[in-house]
């Protein structure tokens, strides 16, 4: 029984990659089910993983690429979990045409991905100013915060100041490339306190930053049902949690001063 079930190569061929899996999967648990010597179901049962395996690889490689891996730590081996969620997020975001700027309509996926790269590059390219105008309009009549803040706002970040922003910090927000959003930290302030108050002061005082926090994720989010064009989609940046409450400590250190200047 054994033999037959891990033996049909000619009828897999027929199957498409869903129906194989499934019948893999009837295999194993009839595997389970049988009555032969757990060495011989051991032996048949990694066939069959080892079926799963070759039958995923390329299709789950091609999530994964596509996802940036923001479901998993470095090394940590993908769940079904990971990998049903990954599959819904797809289904739900994938954009099956869009039309150019030039009005041509593109379809394959990678046309598609470079309408969007050209035109969030022309949209956030480096615009030409003139340095010395600019200059000339932030000295226009405006207040200056007085010299005696500057021994206030050098000053490292204490652990009251973290953990009041952290309260301020809104709720059911979207994190960006290291996965961490703010409820966590809030649900493992005990555990993870002392680390962000480091990651904070080294921010703050030596200006050390790393790549992952100098970047976001940039999010196209259509604005109406099945937009066809690049202008239907407003662009969003999603930063990493701990950008959010570095914010907020600027904030309210200088919120009493700009208040006497204002």
């Amino acid at each position: 029984m054994i033999r037959q079930l891990c033996g049909r190569e000619g009828a897999h061929r027929r199957l498409d990659r869903i129906e194989m899996e499934n019948f893999d999967y009837s295999a194993i648990y009839s595997i389970l089910q049988d009555t032969t010597p757990q060495t011989t179901q051991a032996i048949a049962l990694k066939k069959l993983k080892a079926k799963i395996i070759r039958l995923n690889r390329k299709h789950h490689l091609r999530m994964f690429i596509d996802n940036g891996e923001q479901d998993r730590i470095s090394g940590e081996e993908p769940s079904p979990h990971h990998l049903l969620k990954i599959r819904k997020r797809q289904a739900h975001r994938t954009v099956h045409q869009v039309y150019d700027t030039d009005g041509s309509l593109k379809t394959p996926p990678a046309d598609i991905l470079r309408v969007f790269t050209d035109y969030m590059r022309r949209k956030y390219d480096h615009i030409q100013v003139n340095e010395e105008r600019m200059r000339h309009m932030m000295n226009c009549g405006l207040n200056l915060i007085p010299s005696a803040a500057n021994t206030t706002l050098e000053e490292s970040i204490t652990m009251e100041e973290l953990f009041q922003a952290v309260k301020q910090g809104k709720a059911n927000k979207a994190p960006g490339q290291d996965g961490i959003c703010l409820e966590f930290i809030k649900k493992a302030w005990d555990v993870t306190k002392c680390d962000l108050l480091e990651v904070m002061n080294n921010i703050y005082r030596d200006a050390i930053i790393s790549d992952q926090q100098n970047h976001g994720i940039l999010v196209c989010l259509p604005k109406k049902p099945d937009p066809t064009r690049i202008e239907n989609y407003r662009s969003l940046t999603l930063m990493n949690t701990d950008y959010k409450p570095f914010t907020l400590i600027i904030v309210n250190r200088l919120r009493p001063w700009l208040a006497s200047i204002l």
